[in-house]
């Protein structure tokens, strides 16, 4: 069983009944500028997870493409890696350490 699901800029549907499942927090985080993943696609996600009552918090970070916090990558941004980062330690501590309760 998963406590919570992270998505770093990967694909993402707005499929209802693919979603539906899905039972714990999830936390996106994608690039404003990135090409496979657009901020239109980001955002019809966004309102379908809404639609469903998921518990689901979206970080679109200014001026980001793809593959932002790969450090190999041509895409990466240090800076905005380690808020990205921070934000993930953060989402989980939260979900996990009350899912563990």
């Amino acid at each position: 069983e998963l406590g919570a699901a992270v998505i770093y800029y990967g694909q993402v549907s707005n499929n209802e009944d693919r979603l539906a499942p899905m039972n714990v927090p999830i936390l996106g985080l994608f690039g404003e500028n990135d090409k496979g993943v657009t901020v239109a696609t980001v955002r019809e996600f966004e309102q379908t997870l809404d639609a469903l009552g998921k518990n689901y918090e979206i970080e679109i970070y200014e001026g980001a493409g793809h593959a932002f916090a790969d450090p190999d990558g041509s895409n990466y941004n240090a800076e905005i890696a380690e808020l990205a980062w921070a934000r993930v330690l953060g989402f989980l501590d939260y979900h996990l350490s009350k899912s563990a309760n």
